[in-house]
């Protein structure tokens, strides 16, 4: 009986028997290839390629933990209902205290025609990103550095003085 249904099974999903060869008596499971799976999941929802979307998103140091929170649950949301994504992929994690952001990482495949096709998801994506950030009330950070200097305040007045 198991013989049969797997062959029926097999033979439904398009694999040789060659490639299917299943002994019911040796109570080995049956394995399907990666590259298999990969064209019959094209087939059910009619893509043709997948794609990593990868951004990283860097928020500036001023950004409560309220507010971090707040955007990696956004865009991790946002991943999740988008109808091209793979839901199994999506990965939005706050990665590290970078040199001068909070870096959220992004990761997600999506389902494309092709590269353009791609360009166009993934700026729809970037610009859902940038309104998750800004209605947190937070803000992307740019490369930046804050110089501290000895002597802060006397410094300070001598570099207030009108120059002569």
């Amino acid at each position: 009986m198991f013989q049969q249904d797997a062959a029926e099974t097999t033979a439904a999903a398009g694999i040789s028997h060659a490639h299917s060869d299943v002994s019911a008596e040796a109570r080995i499971a049956p394995t399907i290839s990666i590259g298999l799976i990969w064209q019959l999941r094209r087939q059910a929802d009619g893509s043709s390629d997948m794609f990593w979307f990868h951004p990283s998103v860097g928020l500036v140091y001023e950004t409560t933990p309220a507010q971090l929170r707040a955007v990696v649950d956004g865009i991790r949301r946002m991943l999740d209902e988008h109808p091209l994504i793979d839901r199994q992929s999506v990965r939005v994690r706050f990665l590290r205290l970078g040199a001068f952001s909070l870096d959220v990482d992004v990761s997600a495949y999506l389902f494309a025609r092709d590269w353009n096709h791609f360009l166009e998801i993934q700026e729809q994506l970037l610009f859902g990103v940038t309104e998750i950030v800004a209605n947190t009330g937070t803000q992307i950070a740019f490369p930046s550095q804050t110089m501290y200097l000895a002597g802060g305040q006397e410094q300070a007045s001598v570099s207030a003085l009108p120059k002569r």
